[in-house]
Formats: C-alpha cells, structure tokens, sequence
C-alpha cells in the first residue's frame, strides 16, 4: 500500500485528503493495489504494478478514487459514491474489484496497441458502459526493460457522473458532464 520509504512530503499530502470514511478506501486500496501480470500472449504480459503515490494501483486509488494532490492539480474522480473535497459523487463503480475488472476488460479489448512497432507508451482509451452512463476512460502504459508493459496510470476523462475538481478556478471548482436535449455530453461547472 504505503511503501516503506515513502516521502515525508508525500505522507504529509496523504494526511490533507480530504474524503469521507478514509478508513474504508484505505482497506478497499489494500485490495485495489496488489500486483497482478495479465499475459497478452506468450511474448507480451502487462503488469497491474503496485506502484507508490506517481504511478501504478496505488497512484490511481489515491488520485483518483480518495483525491491525493487534488487540492494541487485539477484531478478526476472514478464515481464510487465517495465524498471529496466536500462533494458527494454519484456511485456508477461499486467497488475496488469492478474498478480492477474494468481494468481487464480495457486491456482485452485493446491489445492490438501492446503489438503496434516503436509503441513504448501506448494509451488506451476505453468507454465503460453501466445503467445506461459511460465513463470515457484513458489508460497509461510505459514498457519496461524486460518487454512488459506496466500500467503507469488509469483516470476519468469524462461521462455521466464523472466529476473532476479544479483547485485554482476562483469560482467553480467542480466541472461534470451532462447530456444535452442532442444526447450529447457538454460540460457544465459548478462551485
């Protein structure tokens, strides 16, 4: 979870996130950010890395599930119904498996970018559809020394329920996405 030899800045950061139940997404991280290799083919295997606070399960949990640095830099968040920053999200993703499965099902459904020549950091872009919303949802790689691919970082980039927070907007400090009377997504920003 938190690595041994974390930094004091990064510890400090840690203690400022601001969400509600920190106990229960602390537990539901511990489960989120074990390691896990997924073979494409018998030469290609993507890595789940446990990573730290810049990259990797744990990086995307604490960004984008509990709001690590979002006081910082504008930060997305995956909808699970937490509340951060003072605002309550909407819950389309229940949990840490569903998030870990969405994952999965991304890479299955994109493993031609892992063949691609010269392709050393594919990104994925990957719509998740349930209840009728859908997450648009880009995922980061980088290859390793060893030929595998590691997944750097996982973020909303926008949907229906997704709200991402912008610290350094005077007024309005939260953007989401609504459908217009034209079903398409518009963004709209509120305090």
């Amino acid at each position: 979870m938190i690595k041994k030899g974390a930094s004091l800045d990064d510890l400090e950061k840690i203690s400022k996130i601001n969400i509600k139940n920190p106990k229960k997404y602390f537990k539901e991280l511990e489960k989120f950010s074990k390691p896990e290799p997924i073979p494409i083919d018998d030469k290609i295997t993507i890595n789940l890395i446990a990573g730290d606070t810049e990259k990797g399960l744990t990086h995307i949990w604490l960004r984008h599930i509990m709001g690590y640095e979002s006081n910082e830099k504008a930060t997305s968040f995956f909808p699970m119904g937490q509340t951060v920053n003072g605002k309550k999200l909407p819950k389309i993703i229940d949990d840490a498996n569903e998030l870990k499965e969405i994952i999965k099902k991304a890479i299955d459904e994109n493993k031609k970018e892992f063949f691609k020549d010269k392709n050393d950091n594919p990104k994925i872009r990957y719509n998740y559809t349930k209840n009728g919303k859908i997450i648009e949802i880009v995922l980061m790689f980088k290859k390793d020394k060893t030929g595998a691919y590691n997944l750097m970082t996982m973020y909303p980039e926008k949907g229906e329920g997704v709200y991402m927070y912008a610290p350094k907007k005077p007024n309005e400090k939260w953007k989401t996405w609504k459908r217009n009377d034209n079903g398409e997504l518009v963004e709209t920003w509120t305090n």
